[in-house]
Order: C-alpha cells, then structure tokens, then sequence
C-alpha cells in the first residue's frame, strides 16, 4: 500500500497469478508512505469489520498498525492489530 495525500494505491503480487494495482481515495495526513501486508489477513479482518468505513492508524511501515470502524458506538470493541511485512524492491 502506497499512501499520498488523498490515495491510496495497493499492489499485489503473487508468484501464481501476477500483478494488479488499483487506487482508492482516502483521508490521509501525514508524508508519502509505503506498507506491506498480507493480503489475506486484511480481507480477513474488513470481512467482519462491523462498519463501511475504517481507521487504519500506523506510524512507520516497520511497525505494527491498528484497524478499527469509523463511527462506531466502541471502536475499542473491534480493535485490529495487524504486523506489516518487509517490502523488498
């Protein structure tokens, strides 16, 4: 995942089916970053995320970020811990 003001474009490769790159618009403050994560853990978790729309809070791409519903009665009751993965170029 890749974060600018405004985006965020995520690629994926898998050694099996290749390449796919696509970008969504999002709240982002903060200076250009770039994050890896397995892809099946996110889905795992935004597969029961009770709410359309998340907070992903991280602070360095080596350390670990939090998931959690935007505009839930208790974010502290779906709160997601998910370790990033090491990019390589």
């Amino acid at each position: 995942m890749s974060f600018n003001a405004g985006m965020v474009k995520f690629s994926v490769q898998t050694p099996d089916l290749g390449d796919a790159q696509d970008e969504l618009p999002v709240r982002y403050e903060g200076d250009q970053l770039d994050i890896g994560f397995n892809a099946s853990y996110l889905l795992e978790i935004l597969r029961f995320m009770p709410t359309d729309e998340i907070r992903l809070t991280f602070r360095a791409p080596e350390r670990a970020a939090t998931l959690e519903p935007e505009q839930w009665n208790d974010p502290a009751q779906y709160l997601c811990l998910v370790m990033p993965l090491r990019l390589v170029d």
